[in-house]
């Protein structure tokens, strides 16, 4: 179990449907972003998602609230989906 679970006071349940909110956003994403990689090119695409995933963990370390945690999970959904799926050309 993750230290940060026993400063909070979450249980591991908590943590592992964070970890399905993310898991899920970034299934949902992963429908456009062929659409998105085509409309735009790869590189600024790629650099925006790798910053919003890069952001997303940062704003991890302020967390105190579990719905605030949830939201960023989310936001690093999003950017991970963008991250995982690079089109090969």
């Amino acid at each position: 179990m993750p230290p940060m679970l026993k400063d909070l006071g979450w249980s591991a349940t908590q943590y592992s449907a964070a970890m399905i909110v993310s898991g899920l956003v970034s299934v949902l994403t992963l429908t456009f972003v062929d659409k998105v990689y085509k409309k735009f090119s790869v590189k600024p695409v790629l650099l925006a998602s790798v910053m919003l995933f890069a952001v997303g963990y940062l704003l991890k370390t302020f967390t105190h609230s579990y719905l605030y945690y949830c939201i960023i999970m989310a936001v690093i959904g999003v950017g991970g989906a963008f991250v995982l799926y690079v089109p090969v050309r």
